[in-house]
């Protein structure tokens, strides 16, 4: 299975406001606030950075711990695992969902580490939060020992993942 494309809407978030200045003679003005991206809004095998992988699902901590292996990211009984040796993650995505119970911490892997953003990134989700990575072919490669995600949390709950690689 190959991945076609991965598009990111360019600016991502975009703010209205409107001022209440008081003006005798004119409207109040519309203020836009927004910041575009640095990165293609379509990536794909041939763009830089490139995307050639995608993973996503939802998993289920088990006793409040779960390690993501990005060497063997799961795809169910039928399809083999995908391997993302060699790539480096340029958008990544974890929801906390609203049916949650606890907040998840997300930290790089006990035993093979997977430094997104430093050995010492920590990221805390509470149920209905979202992050999202966008990273220009900044992430590190994915290697035999930099390859695991741990999240944290409490007894059962899930997270939301979605990974494109390249």
């Amino acid at each position: 299975m190959a991945l076609d494309q991965a598009t990111i809407p360019s600016p991502p978030v975009t703010v209205v406001e409107t001022p209440v200045l008081g003006l005798d003679k004119a409207s109040d003005p519309q203020l836009v606030h927004s910041i575009t991206l640095p990165i293609p809004s379509i990536l794909s095998g041939v763009t830089t950075p490139p995307a050639s992988s995608i993973f996503s699902d939802r998993l289920q901590l088990v006793a409040g711990a779960l390690t993501l292996d990005l060497q063997a990211l799961p795809q169910g009984n039928i399809i083999p695992d995908i391997d993302l040796t060699g790539q480096k993650i340029q958008i990544l995505q974890f929801t906390s969902p609203e049916t949650n119970l606890a907040d998840i911490t997300i930290i790089p892997g006990a035993v093979n580490p997977y430094e997104l953003g430093g050995a010492a990134m920590s990221v805390t989700l509470s149920p209905g939060d979202t992050i999202l990575f966008l990273l220009n072919d900044s992430a590190p490669d994915v290697a035999n020992l930099d390859s695991e995600i741990d999240f944290v949390g409490t007894l059962i709950d899930d997270i939301d993942i979605l990974i494109v690689a390249g």
